[in-house]
């Protein structure tokens, strides 16, 4: 089992899983931070992504600045999950849970390339004159970015959620590992962290060679052994 995992990838080591998941979480604070102190306060972004052609025209004016740092939102929350999804496809064992992790992140690629194409379709939307009803290629293009945020948020959900459990997972057993399970630690490399099944060396026990058998011989196939020659006693002469 160790040897198959070890052919898919290498363990990562204690500090790069250490970086992936305080990155994905610093990732996720400064996208967070930035969109909320630049972006508009009063503004329902996602009322006009998901609204289509049947929202209140014209739309904000607001939402030129708003989908500005939007593209630093969605910078911030994508790195957040390819790093923790990533995480998830190291700490995830089994492989069923291993083909959901990897599920995980490919939706989350699938969540930013959506949210991307939404913004796309936005800013295309609001571009030219602003009458009192959109035309024909603004109502397109305000129905594409409603088809494509739910895309987003069909896909961000589980990327989401694999991305959670594997950030929790691998912070249970990188602590685990240290204070009760000190023998999950590779003994050549005390700075792995546990992340797959074959970190567990267990040792092998050497059994002592089986002794040769022993071979029994009937006895009527026994060679009878020749009895050593007998000297007749010396002659005198009286």
């Amino acid at each position: 089992m160790g040897e198959r995992d070890n052919q898919q990838g290498q363990i990562p080591s204690r500090r790069k899983a250490l970086a992936f998941m305080l990155g994905s979480i610093a990732s996720l604070i400064v996208g967070v931070w930035l969109y909320s102190s630049h972006a508009p306060a009063s503004l329902e972004i996602v009322a006009v992504e998901v609204g289509g052609s049947q929202q209140h025209w014209p739309l904000p004016t607001s939402l030129t600045t708003a989908l500005g740092w939007d593209f630093a939102f969605i910078t911030g929350y994508g790195i957040a999950l390819l790093l923790a999804t990533t995480v998830a496809t190291w700490v995830f064992w089994s492989p069923g849970a291993k083909m959901i992790a990897h599920v995980g992140r490919g939706a989350a690629i699938v969540a930013v390339v959506a949210d991307l194409v939404e913004n796309l379709f936005l800013a295309l939307a609001i571009r030219g004159e602003a009458g009192r009803t959109p035309s024909a290629w603004q109502a397109r293009f305000l129905d594409a970015a409603a088809t494509a945020s739910t895309i987003k948020w069909a896909a961000l959900v589980p990327a989401a959620l694999v991305a959670l459990i594997g950030l929790a997972v691998a912070s249970i057993r990188m602590v685990g590992s240290r204070r009760s399970r000190p023998e999950l630690q590779r003994p050549t490399d005390t700075e792995a962290l546990p992340l797959g099944s074959e970190t567990l060396r267990l040792p092998v026990q050497i059994e002592d060679p089986p002794g040769e058998p022993a071979i029994r011989v009937p006895k009527k196939h026994r060679a009878t052994r020749p009895q050593p020659a007998t000297e007749a006693p010396p002659m005198t002469l009286t």
